[in-house]
């Protein structure tokens, strides 16, 4: 007895990376021909995360700093499509100017063009133009393109998704339009919110909303100073409390995701000549720790936990951040191996969670052990960087988490 085949249809409702692949067409960068959807590495993790929200009933809300040619804007198109394919309702993409939105609705016009004939027929069309691709009655759903600096946008439709692209660029003038736009969907299943961008500094709602605290552990930020010939290592790190996603539970079961500490911001501060000045460039040493303020403005809670420098110049930003406030000490990486074989053994047992940071994995594959008493550089090399991991690291894993009271409040 044969057992029927599972319905296209049906199987690309519940996989959309299936039906990327069988339907949506896309240009290739490189050949420049019409070929299928096959989501690259990049695309694959922020898709998993859209499946995962999924399988928990909940609304899907993404937020991307990518980085260019990733393909993020065309795979967050498709996903629209795919909503807009099965779920009907108007999806709305924002973008920056006109010439981003004319691209961004291309792409969008091509999944149509190359849809399959029985997609077609299921999904015919009533108005097809350079900012508005609508399906017929019964379906009866589309996706329309505005530009940001269109402050009514979206104002005429009832939305069930929007895509905002390049938002870090937009101008100031716009955040009531975004806020307006983000806050017009509902907040229940099968609705969709991604917003993705290049970075663009250190300021701006983008970059509020990208980095902000995931949990309330505490802070253990170390800096690595340096004047002139080398750079200046800044890290700050935590250990997971309940309510974080890196915590050994979430929603009550083991989380897949737990590590014991999160390593969440590496910065590499290099020398810069002053304006006007023929001396060797050097490092501010208030615009290290301007750092530091702006994080604890964020929320991160660097004053209940600990900022530490190693030795060298350190004396007078660790009492001038003790007046505003911060807990501060000394802790060197020279004399103290404990903070690079904490770190190393957070590596080897998948128990750091910590992005790539192209200057952090340099120095850490060259360090080298010398006479057994200190952890140092390759000639020529560096481990600025890598020391401040390793110090933030080591007092995240030492003194992190909550601080327990009698009662079961926590602070």
């Amino acid at each position: 007895m044969k057992t029927a085949a599972i319905p296209k249809t049906l199987i690309w409702e519940y996989k959309p990376t299936e039906y990327f692949r069988d339907c949506l067409k896309i240009q290739d960068k490189i050949t420049r021909k019409v070929v299928p959807l096959e989501l690259n590495k990049g695309q694959k993790v922020v898709q998993e995360a859209v499946d995962k929200q999924r399988r928990a009933g909940r609304p899907i809300r993404i937020l991307i700093l990518k980085y260019r040619q990733g393909g993020f804007s065309t795979w967050a198109e498709a996903l629209l499509f795919w909503f807009c394919r099965f779920f009907a309702g108007m999806y709305m993409t924002v973008s920056l100017d006109i010439d981003s939105a004319t691209h961004i609705f291309g792409i969008a016009d091509r999944f149509y063009h190359y849809l399959p004939k029985s997609e077609k027929v299921f999904l015919p069309t009533v108005a097809s133009n350079r900012k508005e691709l609508k399906f017929d009655e019964p379906h009866g759903g589309g996706i329309i393109v505005e530009t940001a600096g269109k402050s009514a946008a979206g104002h005429s439709y009832t939305l069930a998704g929007v895509h905002l692209s390049e938002v870090s660029r937009w101008p100031e003038d716009t955040d009531d339009a975004r806020a307006g736009l983000m806050n017009s969907i509902p907040e229940t299943p099968n609705t969709i919110i991604v917003v993705e961008s290049v970075a663009n500094g250190m300021s701006g709602w983008f970059c509020g909303e990208w980095f902000k605290p995931d949990c309330e552990g505490r802070r253990f930020v170390h800096v690595d100073l340096a004047l002139s010939r080398d750079s200046c290592g800044i890290a700050m790190a935590h250990k997971p409390v309940p309510g974080c996603p890196w915590y050994e539970m979430l929603n009550g079961e083991p989380n897949p995701d737990a590590r014991k500490v999160v390593l969440e911001v590496v910065l590499q501060v290099k020398p810069q000549l002053a304006p006007g000045s023929r001396q060797a460039p050097e490092i501010d040493f208030d615009s290290v720790r301007q750092f530091i303020r702006d994080w604890q403005a964020r929320k991160f809670r660097i004053k209940g936990g600990l900022v530490t420098y190693d030795g060298w110049q350190s004396i007078d930003s660790r009492q001038i951040l003790r007046k505003e406030g911060f807990r501060t000490q000394e802790f060197s990486l020279d004399r103290n191996l404990e903070g690079h074989d904490t770190l190393q053994e957070l590596l080897n047992t998948d128990a750091i969670a910590y992005y790539p940071h192209p200057v952090l994995l340099r120095e850490a594959k060259q360090l080298q052990l010398k006479s057994g008493r200190k952890v140092d550089h390759v000639a020529k090399g560096s481990k600025d960087v890598v020391d401040a991991a390793a110090g933030a690291a080591y007092h995240a894993l030492k003194s992190g988490g909550r601080r327990k009271f009698i009662g079961g409040s926590g602070r």
